[in-house]
């Protein structure tokens, strides 16, 4: 969607790659050193952090003297490049140390102070990555990304009015949209969703790379889905669909598979909620998997989806057979 998110797939550019691969014997259809079967399936191969230590040194990313720090360094959002290798880092924990250095090439810069609060979120110190964010937001008190990242984790006691005052006090100076996005958030709270859907267009002006862009996407999936007029439902669950899936391409998350099962249902489209059950079950299981959630949170997970799967199975459309695949893997998440 963005500059940034090719930036963070890019792990090698051209001068890097010449450098990795300097001396290296050529692959030939003779000796295809890739294509081996057997050294993916007797465990032998390399996996997402092994690849991403082996090229670490050569990371544009991680290179102070690379082009993402010349040219590009003042037309990206570093904020979120951090963001971006967060979604990944419980399948390549490499990337974590990837931000890690991020920010020490852009030391004593309010975008290096986020990325550092960043890294120990990412290496799973909450407490420590909040203080260091609080200090920034004192050190750099114009810089809207950390003030922002900050208060993403009081986001609902804030629109519901329960945020203690040290909170409360952060958001005091919020202008523009962010201001205009945790407003519309509160009225979210209140059921006032005729508030919500009439300002969809001041919502949908928010640039990918925000740091609230997830919770102004939640809002205008939120109203959509909420629509009771039997003439306008089915046309709002598919735009609420539509706008999730592009979310959940790049950042997918438990809440966005529970909003798109929602959708599914506000649509008329049994297939679409038994696949977002699906993919809620199986990110909760690689959740699970890297210790991010627990074993009763999984078992909770998975008595919910199912009764959700046995409503949607009921429907005529439904297609039997993948509901039963589906409530296979649900039950599956139970025993983990």
């Amino acid at each position: 969607d963005t500059v940034e998110d090719l930036v963070a797939a890019l792990v090698l550019d051209a001068d890097g790659a010449q450098r990795i691969s300097m001396g290296a014997p050529l692959i030939t259809d003779d000796d295809n050193r890739i294509a081996t079967s057997s050294v993916y399936e007797m465990g032998r191969g390399m996996n997402g952090e092994t690849s991403g230590r082996l090229f670490a040194a050569q990371d544009p990313l991680q290179r102070g003297d690379s082009v993402v720090y010349g040219a590009l360094k003042d037309t990206l959002s570093f904020p979120y490049l951090a963001r971006r290798n967060g979604v990944f880092v419980a399948l390549d924990p490499s990337l974590a140390d990837r931000v890690g250095r991020m920010s020490q090439i852009l030391a004593d810069d309010a975008r290096g102070e986020y990325l550092r609060s960043f890294y120990y979120r990412l290496k799973r110190q909450q407490q420590r990555a909040d203080e260091l964010l609080r200090l920034a937001i004192d050190a750099y008190p114009a810089d809207e990304s950390l003030r922002l990242e900050f208060l993403r984790g009081w986001f609902n006691e804030l629109a519901i009015g329960s945020a203690p005052p040290e909170v409360t006090e952060v958001a005091v100076p919020l202008s523009g949209s962010a201001a205009r996005v945790l407003e519309l958030a509160r009225h979210a709270a209140k059921e006032e969703w005729r508030d919500v859907a009439v300002a969809d267009a001041e919502l949908a002006a928010i640039p990918w790379t925000s740091v609230w862009y997830a919770e102004s996407l939640e809002l205008r999936v939120n109203w959509r889905i909420r629509v009771t007029d039997a003439k306008s439902r089915k046309r709002f669950g598919d735009e609420a669909i539509s706008l999730i899936d592009r979310l959940a391409i790049m950042s997918p998350t438990l809440n966005l598979y529970a909003l798109r099962t929602r959708a599914g249902f506000a649509s008329e489209r049994p297939e679409v909620v038994v696949e977002s059950l699906a993919n809620y079950a199986r990110l909760a299981s690689g959740l699970a998997r890297g210790g991010v959630t627990t074993s009763e949170s999984l078992l909770k997970d998975a008595k919910a989806l199912a009764a959700i799967l046995d409503d949607v199975a009921k429907l005529p459309t439904a297609d039997a057979a993948r509901v039963a695949e589906v409530r296979a893997d649900i039950a599956a998440l139970a025993v983990k």
